[in-house]
């Protein structure tokens, strides 16, 4: 049995089940919303048994393989506690009750990284100076970099390693403001008169050398298998700074690309240092062809780099599931049959 960690809404989640469902294997799907009210661990000499309870019912006993996409495993405690009204001090009864439940979804979690699994809870949010520190000790070239909270450093820095760019420290944050569209933060080039106008000291911003480059490239990585997309960001003014920024109406030109093995194997030995199995890795080639390391996200986003390479790597998360080593062309074209619709056999990149 899989058991499958997502949202309602994840699309790549539901192309993963339809591998799963061509290979006949079962599968459970818990998503972000979904909440557990009844619980059942027993520990035991033997080995025991854990089972939650909702509106669906997960023995962790029948799960052999585990794919952590977002979300967690979360208890409606509300539903599971008594009244605590004439209770003296609810309030701490609340915090008390929010403790237990934290400590009880943490074991879950502990205990399902120990099956067959992609990604895990923990290392769900990465701290990007951590990443960056560990590629710089592994060899692995990264830019120019300087977090301070002082004007005087940051003129220094844009001095010597002008244009300089700002991003933020912490993941990506992705605002919805009532009816407003989504306010994305995105990589930002640095201006003089920005910094002229700053105060002598400021909030404690990232700030690192901008690369003039000749390609960016979105690396898909799972259990130490490379599958790597150029995309040729800098020929828009809209994306040379950060493709995220996306031109809808002329796209970049992305095409399949082979990194080299050195640069595989020093990115192998990072995920392997930061106990990740999977996830999306950016790197950009510069102009003198240096490949200068950005950061990792470690969910793994794959939509974008797999059809447009035709890699197919919703079958390969499947088969890793699966544990199934059959032959990706004569599945994915026995797959095709059964579907009846276009997908892109993996053996043409």
């Amino acid at each position: 049995m899989v058991l499958i960690l997502s949202d309602e809404t994840d699309h790549s989640t539901a192309e993963i089940i339809r591998w799963l469902n061509f290979n006949k294997k079962d599968f459970i799907r818990i998503n972000r919303h979904d909440l557990f009210n009844k619980v059942k661990i027993k520990l035991t000499s033997n080995g025991g048994e854990i089972i939650i309870d909702g509106k669906k019912r997960v023995d962790l006993n029948d799960i052999t393989s585990y794919w952590f996409r977002r979300g967690q495993v979360k208890f409606g405690y509300e539903a599971m506690s008594e009244d605590t009204e004439g209770v003296h001090n609810a309030e701490l009864v609340e915090i008390f009750r929010e403790r237990e439940i934290r400590i009880l979804e943490e074991y879950l979690h502990t205990r399902l990284d120990e099956v067959h699994s992609i990604s895990s809870f923990f290392t769900r949010g990465l701290n990007k100076l951590n990443v960056l520190q560990a590629a710089q000790g592994l060899g692995i070239e990264i830019p120019e970099t300087i977090v301070t909270s002082e004007k005087d450093e940051l003129v220094a820095f844009y001095e010597e390693h002008q244009p300089i760019i700002t991003k933020a420290i912490s993941e990506i944050p992705i605002f919805q403001i009532y009816d407003d569209p989504t306010i994305l933060i995105l990589t930002e080039t640095v201006k003089p008169e920005t910094i002229e106008k700053l105060p002598d000291s400021f909030f404690p911003s990232l700030f690192q050398k901008r690369i003039d480059k000749k390609y960016e490239l979105r690396i898909f990585y799972l259990d130490g298998k490379f599958s790597t997309m150029a995309i040729f960001s800098q020929q828009d003014s809209k994306t040379t700074v950060d493709f995220r920024n996306y031109n809808y109406k002329y796209p970049n030109r992305t095409v399949a690309f082979e990194l080299p093995q050195m640069i595989e194997r020093k990115l192998d030995r990072l995920m392997k240092k930061l106990s990740l199995n999977c996830g999306s890795i950016d790197m950009i080639v510069s102009n003198k062809n240096e490949f200068i390391f950005l950061e990792i996200n470690p969910i793994g986003q794959f939509g974008m780099t797999s059809r447009p390479c035709n890699f197919n790597l919703e079958k390969d998360i499947a088969d890793f599931l699966c544990n199934n080593s059959t032959n990706t062309k004569e599945k994915t074209i026995q797959y095709e049959k059964a579907t009846n619709e276009r997908l892109y056999a993996c053996d043409v990149c």
